[in-house]
């Protein structure tokens, strides 16, 4: 190059080199002077390249701005730190480069124009050289932060770290995040692994859920994020460590697991449960229309011979068909609990539907010397129901009472309006349950009765709920049993 150096860059402010396309110094300025040096490298190597006063973060960067200079001939401003001089601090720069016309498209050199920069002039800023703006905003920020350089030395701490987790920032700035107190160290090598990885892959942004310990030594769930902070150029300078508590939320979904985890085994449980009472129920119908059925094919075997008299032939038709009716009553009592709804539903006035019940139940009643009394209410008692399966379930209701009263007893039925609901309550003076027998009491499978199969009482239950009646049974030992069904009035 045949320029007049000290003409252009004598007298100019800036510290001013001259650099040929390969790097190396061909000319500094009165400001340069010494700007550059290194003490460290050789004397025996008189020729300076930039890359003996540059930082080995900022290398990279410089490098990459240099060559667009000289390839592309572009022109460039940024920030920069150099190499500290011995027993001094970092030296922050701002840095232009201006490509020098070499007569092809290629530059014959580039002038590097170096002035010291707000943080180096003596600013606040710390050695991120991030922005007054960023480092503002990474200090006043809610979640806590920490900025690496891209050695992974931590340069900036906010305040909210050290507000969550206790440790102060001479506790962190100066260290590499390996050596950060807040890492359990059994998570050393786990945030190793990240921090390779991702300062390896140059990722724009990388998320893990780990955890971080306070000074105190309790430990939260944290979401640590990685995020890449990059110059005009696109290199990343530092990373920013941004940490979020998620322990609040990890609880609760740690909850709502064990929630659903209980729920599902419940679920499981009643489906078992189900399945169970309808083994049980079916058990016990195949037994009960067996008998029927058994004793009916024998009589049709003994009406198969010819040795029977009339009398005979006709008795055992009486029995067969009364066996074949039992049979008929199983499977109906079942069909109706397995559909309690009412095909036909309609208003009944309670208090005749009872007199009728009552006087089918009387000669029954009356074979084993129970009395009877029906007590009415002054007003009609209107509810919403089907008469026949009504009549199905008291008449069920009764004839227990009747069987579970020794003779010379009663059955009271009484109708009462309470509270707007109308009330029908019949008592015996029968021998009574205990607390188990009571809770049993309507579930498939289960009676007192010697003989009984517990589907009458449980298809009544199932009848009087579908009508919306509320069942209470009262029962002790020895003093009979009160049975009270609540149903909604029907105007």
């Amino acid at each position: 190059m045949n320029v007049s150096f000290e003409a252009l860059f004598a007298l100019h402010p800036d510290a001013v080199f001259v650099m040929d396309a390969d790097g190396v110094v061909q000319y500094e300025n009165p400001a340069a002077s010494g700007l550059l040096d290194d003490p460290a490298r050789s004397r025996a190597d008189p020729r300076r390249h930039y890359r003996h006063a540059i930082r080995s973060d900022e290398f990279e960067m410089f490098q990459y701005y240099f060559q667009r200079a000289v390839v592309h001939g572009e022109t460039r401003s940024f920030d920069m730190a150099l190499l500290p001089r011995l027993g001094g601090g970092p030296r922050e720069v701002r840095v232009q480069l201006v490509p020098l016309d070499g007569g092809d498209r290629r530059a014959a050199g580039v002038a590097v124009y170096m002035r010291a920069s707000g943080a180096a002039a003596g600013g606040t800023a710390p050695e991120t050289a991030l922005d007054s703006i960023g480092a503002s905003f990474i200090e006043s920020h809610s979640d806590p932060i920490l900025v690496l350089d891209r050695s992974a030395k931590i340069v900036l701490s906010n305040a909210s770290f050290s507000k969550l987790l206790g440790w102060r920032k001479d506790q962190l700035e100066g260290f590499h995040i390996l050596q950060c107190p807040s890492i359990p160290p059994y998570l050393v090598s786990q945030m190793n692994e990240f921090v390779t990885r991702v300062f390896a892959g140059g990722d724009d942004e990388a998320t893990m859920e780990t955890i971080r310990m306070t000074d105190q030594g309790r430990e939260y769930q944290m979401l640590l994020t990685l995020t890449p902070v990059r110059d005009r150029a696109g290199f990343a300078r530092y990373w920013a460590v941004h940490l979020r508590d998620i322990t609040k939320r990890k609880m609760l979904e740690e909850q709502l697991r064990q929630i659903e985890l209980e729920q599902s085994v419940a679920q499981e449980l009643r489906e078992l449960e189900h399945l169970k009472t309808v083994s049980q129920l079916a058990a016990s119908i195949s037994h009960e229309v067996r008998n029927p059925l058994t004793v009916t094919r024998g009589f049709m075997q003994l009406l198969r011979g010819s040795a029977l008299d009339e009398e005979k032939r006709l008795r055992y038709f009486d029995l067969s068909l009364e066996e074949l009716d039992r049979a008929e009553r199983i499977i109906t009592d079942y069909l109706t609990f397995a559909k309690p709804a009412f095909e036909h539903p309609e208003r009944l006035e309670l208090g005749a539907e009872l007199e009728r019940i009552v006087q089918v139940i009387l000669p029954f009643a009356g074979m084993a010397n129970i009395a009877v009394n029906l007590v009415p209410c002054s007003e009609k008692l209107f509810v919403h129901g089907e008469g026949k399966k009504l009549h199905q379930a008291l008449v069920n209701v009764l004839k227990n009472g009747i069987e579970a009263t020794p003779a010379g007893g009663n059955i009271t039925v009484r109708l009462e309006r309470r509270e707007g609901r109308s009330l029908l309550i019949v008592e015996d003076t029968g021998k009574g349950m205990g607390k188990e027998q009571l809770g049993k009491l309507g579930t498939p499978y289960y009676t007192t009765k010697d003989k009984g199969t517990g589907l009458g009482t449980m298809v009544a239950f199932s009848i009087f709920r579908a009508m919306q009646a509320e069942v209470n049974v009262e029962s002790e030992p020895g003093r009979g049993t009160r049975i009270v069904l609540s149903f909604p009035a029907a105007e």
